[in-house]
C-alpha cells in the first residue's frame, strides 16, 4: 500500500511471504545487524546488533538517503517472540518527526507472511520536512523485505534460538 497521509501522520504497509517459518523469520529480522545487512538506506548501528533485541533494548541506525544522512535511535516496543516486534524512535532524523515500525509474523501455508506497517508523525509546522522524500519512494521498503526474504529463504538449516 502506498503511504497515506492524515493530519500529519503518514503511514505505509507492506508484505512478503517468506518460505520459512515465523520463528526463524523473527530471529532473522529482530537481529539488527541483519537489518544493517538488508535495510537499502541503513550504513551503520550501534546499541544491541549481536542478538535478538527485545523490549527496552535501543539501536542507533545512521541511514543514507541521496546526499543526506540522518541517524535515529530505535527502542524496542514489543517483542513477542515469532508474532510482533514494534520499534520506535522519537525523532526520525529531524526534531518534531517521530517514527514507529511494527512488523507482523502470520503463519501462512507457505511459510511466514511478514508484514510492515511503518507509522510517521510529524508536529506541526513539519508536513514540508525534507525526510518525506524517503517516504513517497516506495522501493525503499519493498526492496528492505525482499532482502529479507532472500537472505532468511537462502540459511540453510534451522537458526539459533
Amino acid at each position: 500500500m502506498p503511504g497515506t497521509t492524515s493530519g500529519g501522520v503518514i503511514r505505509s504497509r507492506d508484505q512478503v511471504v517468506v518460505r520459512r517459518d515465523p520463528q526463524d523469520t523473527y530471529f532473522f529480522l529482530t537481529m539488527p545487524r541483519n537489518v544493517l545487512r538488508t535495510h537499502p538506506l541503513v550504513v551503520h548501528l550501534t546499541g544491541v546488533t549481536d542478538r535478538c533485541a527485545v523490549a527496552g533494548d535501543e539501536v542507533t541506525q545512521v541511514l543514507a538517503s541521496g546526499d543526506e544522512m540522518f541517524s535515529a535511535v530505535w527502542t524496542v516496543g514489543r517483542a513477542e517472540w515469532g508474532h510482533r516486534w514494534s520499534v520506535a524512535t522519537p525523532q526520525y532524523g529531524w526534531r518534531g518527526v517521530g517514527a514507529q515500525v511494527d512488523y507482523l509474523f502470520e503463519p501462512v501455508a507457505e511459510g511466514t507472511k511478514l508484514t510492515r506497517v511503518m507509522t510517521v508523525r510529524l508536529a506541526p509546522g513539519h508536513q514540508e520536512c525534507r525526510a518525506l522524500r524517503q517516504f513517497t519512494d516506495r522501493s525503499v521498503p519493498e526492496r528492505f523485505l525482499r532482502n529479507v526474504k532472500h537472505r532468511v529463504e537462502a540459511v540453510r538449516g534451522a537458526f539459533s534460538f
